[in-house]
């Protein structure tokens, strides 16, 4: 079973949409770390790859951020995410494929302005925990836990910002997250509302993607995904939202035999940033195609490859800043 703190109910379609963090964060000069905040700030494309590395890549991943062409999980890495984001940015006139080059990094650069890194200072909050400091494998020990919380200050602060842990060591060698008000660099993924409201969402199954739109068509927002799998394949046609639940509990049921779970008897999973459902279940009015009951009743999901959809955590999380068709 993958690691909990990488899945997150796959219906998150809507809410995707709406990750920006509350931070104090600020631009700096600061040096001294390996990847310091002016060599990715003032990273140019030198020579146009279709597999970049160096400093400008974290760069051109964290303006797709911030322009909501999600490259996923900010690593420094040119992974399949990061493609993702590329190519389908690349239609906004730059062309077809995923090459990084000096076309892309001036059309993010114009669009925002904004830099790439920026400094943070740890807040009380941000340690105050309760940390979970591990999460079993076992579904039946999960179950037995107060709540599945973060496991750590560096899990929270690297999800709040979009990063990988092991990027946020990277810029921050040496760091410690578990203190407040140590000051530590971060990808400047705060950001404002959507240009445009939301008309209509498409998950792409081919492309492995979801994409918003506004009401002229026009693309809006682009968010890598895993969509369905051979075993239980999402649902297709239109469909709405039916309810919302936040920090929701994950009812296992052991009759759906989800491959790799040792369960034989129901189980309730509590709540917690690492619950299998992750922070926010949107049930959708699809029904499954096998069953007559609604898909959210019959779709009870442990990993991604049981997910009809599924999307980052720290792309969930609700901001009073979007809109949506019919908003007033």
């Amino acid at each position: 079973m993958p690691h909990p703190a990488h899945r997150v109910l796959a219906s998150l379609l809507l809410l995707a949409l709406l990750s920006v963090p509350a931070i104090g964060a600020k631009r700096s000069s600061r040096s001294g770390t390996l990847l310091s905040i002016d060599s990715v700030n003032g990273a140019e494309i030198i020579k146009p790859s279709a597999r970049p590395s160096g400093t400008a890549l974290p760069r051109v991943q964290i303006l797709l951020d911030r322009a909501h062409f999600s490259p996923g999980e900010i690593d420094g890495n040119f992974g399949e995410n990061t493609g993702k984001a590329v190519r389908i940015y690349r239609t906004k006139g730059l062309g077809s494929g995923d090459r990084v080059d000096e076309a892309l990094l001036r059309a993010l650069v114009d669009s925002d302005g904004e830099v790439a890194l920026v400094t943070y200072r740890i807040t009380e909050e941000d340690t105050a925990g309760p940390f979970a400091g591990t999460i079993p494998k076992d579904i039946r020990t999960m179950a037995d836990m107060k709540r599945l919380s973060y496991t750590s200050p560096l899990q929270l602060l690297s999800e709040k910002f979009h990063m990988s842990e092991a990027y946020l060591r990277q810029l921050n060698p040496g760091g410690n997250f578990d203190r407040p008000r140590t000051e530590i660099v971060i990808a400047n993924v705060q950001r404002g509302e959507l240009p445009a409201k939301i008309a209509r969402i498409e998950v792409d199954a081919t492309g492995q993607r979801v994409l918003a739109y506004d009401k002229d068509g026009q693309l809006v927002a682009a968010y890598p995904a895993t969509v369905g799998s051979t075993e239980r394949p999402s649902p297709r046609g239109e469909m709405k939202v039916t309810a919302i639940a936040k920090n929701p509990t994950y009812h296992y049921d052991p009759s759906l035999n989800f491959k790799g779970v040792h369960a034989d008897q129901p189980l309730d999973l509590p709540p917690g940033p690492n619950n299998p459902v992750g922070l926010v279940w949107i049930a959708l009015s699809a029904k499954h195609p096998r069953h007559t009951r609604s898909w959210q009743d019959q779709q009870a999901r442990l990993s991604r490859q049981h997910s009809p959809y599924h999307l980052g955590r720290s792309r969930a999380r609700p901001s009073r800043r979007q809109r949506y068709a019919g908003d007033h």
